[in-house]
């Protein structure tokens, strides 16, 4: 695999966890505004039993932990952060890979100082 190829990897990789985290935390967020709306409406209207209610107001909570605890929209950003440094990096290399020590040197240089900024847990390390 040259180094185009792998270089290629490493932002599509980006893409893909940004994307997804992106969309997790869209997610929860969604299921804790549309579960506060309908436990209340049910609540008013009394068209559910208490505790279907219950368990449905308890949807918002349990969403917030969610993001709190996984932190999916620092994850997105992080992501996000890498693809948009790689696919720059990327840019610069020539065609014919001339300066392909160069643009080693600058992923070499980006890579540690990135992973420094890993929002995940203490005990869990950042994908290389």
């Amino acid at each position: 695999m040259s180094y185009k190829q792998e270089l290629d990897e490493r932002v599509k990789g980006s893409e893909r966890h940004g994307k997804l985290n992106n969309r997790l935390a869209r997610a929860l967020l969604a299921i804790g505004f549309l579960a506060s709306a309908f436990a209340s409406i049910s609540v008013l209207t009394r068209t559910l039993t208490p505790e279907i209610n219950g368990t449905v107001a308890a949807l918002p909570a349990i969403a917030v932990a969610a993001l709190k605890t996984f932190r999916f929209e620092q994850l997105a950003k992080w992501w996000w952060d890498k693809y948009h440094a790689l696919m720059i990096i990327e840019a610069e290399l020539k065609p014919d890979g001339s300066n392909e020590q160069d643009i080693k040197r600058q992923v070499a240089k980006f890579l540690p100082e990135h992973y420094r900024k890993w929002p995940g847990f203490e005990f869990d390390k950042p994908p290389m």
